[in-house]
């Protein structure tokens, strides 16, 4: 035929061929049985012709295969790329293409954001990080007119699907790792968030019930930069008595960190130990290597996925409503053992 002549419909492929316009849509999307002979037919005409649906036309016609993802702030943690990127391969192995705003943060914004996906009729809604439930009630009017939504990263129980890291969990098997590698005097680098289920409660916690100090002056709050993190190390290396480890948020602040202690002259983990969260592919390049609490990316992301899946077909149940992935410790050489 010489290459596309014009953007046909589904209805005019399948008029060709004596089958219905569905019958076309699950041989393209893999779907449902349909005869090989028949199938290979199909296939080489729309190649032929260079077919592309039309997902605008077909969203609003409520067909979607288009799936909003709203991405909140953390553009630089390279944990979310991941997670993005794994998330567009998995839903796109099941016909459904992502349509993605990056880097939202303003709540009002975000509403913004969800009321123009309202407006595109997408198959289904993913959004996060949502930490709070005070923020999924701001935004509940909005969310209210999906019919599937899916959070993921949240720090509370929340009234709707969700996926999350168990970074309370992570908190407390890392500073239990620094204690059994001898460390009684360990910081803490990263944000302090109001909610009781994060990284910095589970490090008060772990302190607590191993009767090891907490000192403010070994907490850095750092304004995600790096010389808010230098000014910090800079001063606790200044005081009399200082930590001997650091537990960091995430691989991203550990990173920093590992970067500012070489600019001073001091090494890790000799001088200093660290230990990051979410085994970050980055996390294995650095110098030494850096050990973490992680969490299998592929596994996170299939979690995402099954709940939008779900959540389209009307499968989501209490039962399987929710998902928590645990952690579990990467040990590289950014650890020093100060016992046998």
């Amino acid at each position: 035929m010489g290459g596309r002549q014009k953007n046909l419909s589904l209805a005019e492929i399948g008029k060709r061929f004596q089958v219905s316009a569905a019958t076309v849509s699950n041989i393209l999307n893999n779907k449902g049985k349909f005869s090989p002979e028949l199938a290979e037919r199909i296939t080489s005409f729309v190649q032929e012709v260079e077919y592309r649906p039309n997902l605008l036309a077909q969203s609003l016609k409520g067909n979607s295969r288009i799936v909003g993802f709203c991405q909140r702030g953390n553009l630089e943690d390279p944990w979310y790329i991941h997670v993005m990127a794994e998330v567009q391969n998995r839903l796109r192995e099941h016909g459904f293409y992502v349509s993605t705003v990056l880097g939202e943060e303003d709540l009002d914004q975000v509403m913004k954001t969800l009321d123009f996906f309202v407006q595109l009729r997408v198959a289904a809604m993913v959004i996060g990080p949502l930490g709070y439930a005070a923020e999924y009630e701001k935004m509940r009017p909005v969310l209210d007119k999906f019919s599937s939504v899916t959070v993921f990263d949240t720090l509370e129980s929340m009234p709707l699907p969700f996926v999350r890291v168990d970074v309370y969990q992570a908190a407390c098997e890392g500073v239990r790792h620094f204690y059994e590698c001898g460390h009684r005097r360990i910081g803490y680098i990263g944000p302090r968030t109001p909610a009781l289920s994060d990284r910095f409660s589970g490090y008060l916690r772990t302190l607590h019930e191993l009767a090891l100090p907490f000192r403010e002056e070994w907490v850095i709050v750092p304004e995600d930069s790096l010389e808010a993190i230098e000014s910090g190390i800079r001063r606790i290396c200044a005081l009399p008595e200082k930590p001997t480890a650091f537990f960091c948020q995430s691989d991203l602040f550990a990173m920093r960190a590992l970067k500012v202690f070489h600019q001073l002259g001091f090494r890790v983990p000799d001088d200093f130990s660290l230990l990051g969260v979410n085994n970050t592919r980055e996390s294995e390049l650095c110098v030494p290597g850096l050990s973490t609490m992680g969490f299998d990316c592929s596994t996170y992301s299939a979690a995402i996925v099954k709940m939008v899946l779900d959540g389209i077909d009307g499968r989501i149940r209490p039962e399987n409503s929710s998902c928590v992935i645990k952690p579990t410790l990467v040990s590289r050489e950014s650890v020093r053992k100060l016992i046998p």
